[in-house]
């Protein structure tokens, strides 16, 4: 009897033992705690998996492929996977890109973009256009920003047309127009988004996407030149209509196209801007009403002189007055 109940004493104490031996002490500076907790979803494993070296992070993707696989967190899983960017997560980074939830599959967005993962940005650029949570957007613009684009450049540069404030804000802009800087044909519908890119700015409080779509344009060297002499000239519709709906004058593109046009040193650049200063040109004084006007028909300085008072008043956007 005493025997028999030695037996089963020793048989749980192996049983322990083992159980012991399966899952790691409790030790938060363990890799080895730290992936079993991580397949567990145990949310502290993922901050504690920050303070490890990059070669223990690594080591620790297998684990975290599981935690996404499993639904155990798995926003948390893709997130830690895109910063650790290793290439074996390129499945879940995919799969994970096809999900409803916006947020989740622009953490994937970005993941793809940090493997340099060259046959995605068309994927990505798809699903960007079905995004309406506004703080997804810059993950995915992001991400388009660091991958080959031509196989996305139409997708990416019809999101561009869209205002500032609808797609993220000026950062997204300024990212999107990073990207269409790397394709390697400039098309009509590229320039068209970058030449917009120029003034989508957000208002108030004030960004400004226009250094990154200026340098983009500038990058497509001659292709660039008649859009913005169209934008200089006041015939861009698309660009006057976006500026009449957050309440700036179309004055406001036309100085912003004058500044690349001067900045390109094209010769058909110069001449656009060697004719507009050479015709005159009527202005009114600030406050005045429309029908007092200042007007040269005979001299050249003084359109100069308009000219440039108008821009001073309009060349930096600030918040329209309430």
């Amino acid at each position: 009897m005493r025997l028999s109940r030695w037996i089963s004493s020793f048989g749980l104490l192996s049983v322990m033992a083992l159980s012991d031996g399966c899952a790691p002490a409790k030790d938060w500076t363990s890799p080895e705690y730290i992936a079993n907790q991580i397949k567990e979803g145990d949310e502290r494993a993922f901050a504690e998996l920050t303070r490890l070296t990059p070669e223990q992070q690594k080591a620790l993707v297998p684990a975290l492929i599981e935690a996404y696989n499993t639904g155990k967190k798995p926003q948390r899983a893709i997130e830690a996977l895109a910063s650790i960017g290793d290439p074996s997560a390129k499945e879940a980074f995919s799969a994970a890109l096809t999900q409803s939830d916006d947020m989740l599959a622009g953490l994937a967005a970005r993941g793809l973009g940090n493997i340099a993962d060259k046959g995605s940005a068309a994927a990505i650029a798809k699903r960007l256009g079905e995004v309406t949570t506004d703080e997804a957007y810059p993950a995915f613009f992001e991400a388009l920003s660091k991958l080959p684009i031509d196989a996305a450049a139409d997708a990416l540069s019809g999101i561009l047309m869209r205002p500032a404030s609808k797609i993220g804000g000026a950062g997204s802009v300024r990212l999107g127009c990073k990207a269409l800087a790397g394709a390697s044909a400039p098309t009509d519908v590229i320039l068209d988004a970058l030449v917009f890119g120029l003034v989508n700015f957000v208002p108030a409080p004030f960004k400004d996407p226009m250094p990154d779509c200026e340098l983009a344009i500038l990058k497509m060297k001659d292709a660039g030149i008649p859009k913005l002499v169209e934008l200089f000239e006041g015939k861009n519709a698309k660009v006057n209509d976006h500026l009449k709906a957050i309440s700036y004058p179309a004055v406001t593109g036309q100085l912003r196209a004058a500044a690349v046009l001067a900045h390109s040193q094209n010769p058909a650049a110069i001449k656009a801007i060697t004719q507009f200063v050479s015709t005159p040109h009527p202005c009114r004084r600030p406050n005045s009403p429309p029908w007092l006007l200042q007007t040269s028909r005979t001299s050249t300085p003084t359109a100069v002189r308009c000219s440039t008072r108008q821009q001073r008043r309009s060349a930096q956007p600030v918040a329209p007055r309430t």
